[in-house]
C-alpha cells in the first residue's frame, strides 16, 4: 500500500520545501472500525470503487507556533493512496521563526504544488472540491467564503486511477506548528456522505502525531488535532 505525501513549502528567505518523508507502512487496508495508522496523514479515506467528487469545509485553524519550522497541510483529493498520481486542493499553515502564515494550494501529482495567490487567514471558511469530469480531466476548486473569492483550475492526467478519494489532515508526527483541532464539515464522496462510501480512518484515535475523531452522526463531518 503507498500513500502519497505531498510537499509542504516553508516560507524561508530561500524558499524551500519540507519534505514530510515516506509514510510508515501500514496494515493491509480495513474498514472504519480498524483505522489504518500513517505518520503524516490523519483522515478517512474511500477506496472501494471508482471516484468523481470529493469535497468538503473546514474553518482554516489558528496556529499557535514554536520555534521550529513546520507545516500542516488540509485537503480533499482523489488518488493518492494506492496509486501513482494525485489530483488535491486545499490549504496549509506555515510555521517559521515563530510566525504563522496560511495559503492556498494544489497539487496534480507527479508535479509540483501550485500555491494560489488568494488572501487565507486563520478564522476563514475554505471550501475545497475536486471533481473528475471525465476519466482523465480534473477540476480541482477551493473558495474562501470569509474574503470572497474562489480559485478553480482544470487540469489532465493521464491514465488516473480514480481508485480513492480523501479528506486528510496533513502534518509531520513532530510538528511544531500546533492548531490544536481543525473541523472538517459537509464532507462527501460521489455525491454521498462520507460515512456512506465506506471509508477507511487514518490516525484514529489519540496520539502526539496528527489524529482525527470519528465521523458524526451524519456522516459528513470529523474534527482532527495535530
Amino acid at each position: 500500500m503507498e500513500y502519497r505525501s505531498r510537499s509542504l513549502r516553508l516560507m524561508t528567505v530561500a524558499v524551500g520545501l519540507l519534505l514530510l518523508g515516506p509514510a510508515v507502512t501500514a496494515q493491509a487496508a480495513t474498514r472504519q472500525a480498524a483505522p489504518v495508522t500513517v505518520s503524516d496523514w490523519a483522515g478517512y479515506v474511500a477506496h472501494s470503487a471508482a471516484y468523481s467528487s470529493v469535497t468538503s469545509t473546514w474553518t482554516e485553524p489558528v496556529v499557535s507556533c514554536g520555534s521550529a519550522e513546520s507545516s500542516a497541510a488540509f485537503w480533499v483529493g482523489i488518488d493518492g493512496y494506492s496509486d501513482a498520481t494525485v489530483e488535491q486542493i486545499g490549504t496549509e499553515a506555515d510555521c517559521v521563526g515563530g510566525v504563522a502564515a496560511q495559503d492556498a494550494w494544489y497539487e496534480v501529482y507527479p508535479a509540483a504544488p501550485v500555491y494560489v495567490s488568494k488572501t487565507v487567514e486563520a478564522g476563514d471558511v475554505m471550501t475545497a472540491t475536486v471533481t473528475a469530469t471525465t476519466a482523465d480531466v480534473f477540476t480541482l476548486s477551493v473558495k474562501n467564503a470569509t474574503e470572497g473569492w474562489t480559485f478553480t483550475t482544470t487540469k489532465t492526467v493521464t491514465g488516473a486511477a480514480r481508485s480513492s478519494a480523501e479528506v486528510v489532515l496533513e502534518a509531520p508526527s513532530t510538528a511544531a506548528a500546533r492548531a490544536g483541532t481543525v473541523s472538517f464539515s459537509n464532507a462527501r464522496v460521489n455525491g454521498g456522505t462520507l460515512a456512506a462510501s465506506d471509508p477507511t480512518g487514518i490516525g484514529i484515535g489519540t496520539g502526539a502525531g496528527p489524529h482525527c475523531g470519528a465521523i458524526s452522526a451524519g456522516g459528513t463531518a470529523f474534527t482532527c488535532t495535530w
